[in-house]
Formats: C-alpha cells, sequence, structure tokens
C-alpha cells in the first residue's frame, strides 16, 4: 500500500458526504485536503490529531523503525498538512508537536542549537495501534 492510500484510508473516517475530502475543486492542498482556511463554518481543524496521523504513516513508510523514532522536516509536515504561511506554518506545526509530546503521544528531541527537523519518537502504544491497524509487515509502500 502507497503513502498515498494510506493518507486515503485514514482520512475515509473523517470523511462525511457533505464535507468529502477528495480533491475536487482547485485550492485543495495537498492530498486533496482542504485547507483549513477554506473549512465550512462550525468544522475545526484538529492539527494535532493530523499531524499525530502524518508521524504514523512517517513511521510506515521507513520501514517501521524498532525504536520509534523518524527525523520530521517541520516545513515539509507544513506544506503536507495544508499549512500556508512558512513562519506561522512551523509555529503550528511545533504547536502541535508539544501537544502530542504533553499527551505522552510522542517524544519530541531538537537536535543542536535551533533545527527545524526533531527527532520525533512515537508512543509504543501508537505503534501498536498502528501496527494493528495496517498489519505487522513492513513498510506499506514496498
Amino acid at each position: 500500500m502507497t503513502r498515498e492510500e494510506l493518507f486515503a484510508l485514514i482520512f475515509e473516517e473523517v470523511q462525511t458526504p457533505s464535507f468529502p475530502l477528495e480533491h475536487t475543486a482547485p485550492g485543495w492542498g495537498p492530498r486533496g485536503i482542504l485547507p483549513p482556511e477554506s473549512y465550512p463554518a462550525g468544522v475545526t481543524d484538529d492539527l494535532p490529531k493530523r499531524l499525530e496521523m502524518l508521524l504514523v504513516l512517517q513511521w510506515l513508510d521507513e520501514g517501521r523503525p524498532g525504536d520509534g523514532t523518524v527525523a520530521l522536516s517541520v516545513s515539509t509536515a507544513a506544506a503536507e498538512l495544508g499549512l500556508q504561511n512558512e513562519r506561522s506554518g512551523i509555529l503550528a506545526i511545533m504547536a502541535a508537536l508539544g501537544e502530542l509530546e504533553d499527551r505522552k503521544l510522542v517524544r519530541v528531541a531538537l537536535e543542536g542549537p535551533v533545527t527545524r527537523n526533531p527527532r520525533v519518537t512515537l508512543a509504543a502504544e501508537l505503534r501498536q495501534d498502528a501496527a494493528r491497524l495496517f498489519g505487522e509487515g513492513g513498510s506499506p509502500g514496498r
């Protein structure tokens, strides 16, 4: 299963008939995700949850490292999650990482004096849930 197919599978869970996430119009974000500023009234963006899904997909795509650690490109994550402004997108991703860390879903290690590429370790429980959902095998893209 490719990374794009995994995205489609995960986003099917949050898709409703009145608010499809498929790519159908200009202005939609990467992978056919509607940018948050375009959401209909009353629909809120749960960036930490979307980032959690992205991290799980990255872990799966990297062959499920045993220690659960992946190197996250914050600017790439911001772009993949449809965040537009470089500075505000990076700050939003960092805030979402902090929230995931507060909830003990990940552990974040910033290497060097200043970096946009933290090492993120997924909690064992999160890795086990992903393994149950996607099977115990190797990377979905292989």
